[in-house]
């Protein structure tokens, strides 16, 4: 299970060798007024678009131990984006094993 896992890899964890995200991906479509984002409830979020007829694909990761989020934007969802932000979350956690 993935609680033994985080519990087995917790030193490692909280040492930084090992970062825990928590990913996600979004669409944001023209003329969309209501959608979800991570974030304080006291900060108002916005997302603008170059066009109100396109749309925006998001993909997002929440640091599980520092809550950092890091958040990158790409023109489709598909399997060539997701490996993209995936190299960059090791590009950022150079050093440290990402799960």
């Amino acid at each position: 299970m993935i609680s033994d896992w985080l519990e087995h890899n917790h030193q490692e964890i909280q040492k930084g060798k090992i970062r825990v995200f928590s990913l996600d991906e979004c669409h944001v479509c023209a003329g969309d007024i209501c959608g979800y984002g991570w974030g304080d409830r006291k900060e108002r979020r916005e997302v603008d678009l170059d066009n109100y007829r396109d749309s925006q694909t998001y993909y997002g990761a929440l640091d599980c131990v520092s809550g950092e989020v890091i958040l990158s934007a790409y023109k489709t969802a598909n399997s060539s984006s997701t490996i993209d932000f995936i190299k960059h979350l090791q590009r950022r956690s150079e050093g440290a094993q990402i799960v």
